[in-house]
């Protein structure tokens, strides 16, 4: 069973989908699944974004469709 979204947990991160966020802090891209730290990499590191991304849709935490809308854009 999944973990409902805690409200403001991770402070500042932005929400993708029904349970992802992402947070930039400190030079790290982080991102939660629900409340639990699910992978992390340097901003601007490219590589581990698009390995984090396709991660989180093989694993079904995200849709392809959840990531073309903001905050990320991505078409």
């Amino acid at each position: 069973m999944r973990q409902s979204w805690l409200p403001g947990f991770p402070d500042g991160a932005q929400k993708v989908g029904e349970g992802l966020a992402i947070l930039e802090k400190d030079g790290q891209a982080i991102y939660f699944v629900g409340g639990d730290n699910y992978f992390s990499h340097p901003v601007g590191d490219d590589a581990g974004r698009r390995f984090a991304l396709t991660s989180l849709m093989e694993n079904g935490h995200v849709k392809a469709v959840e990531l073309e809308r903001p905050p990320l854009c991505i078409p």
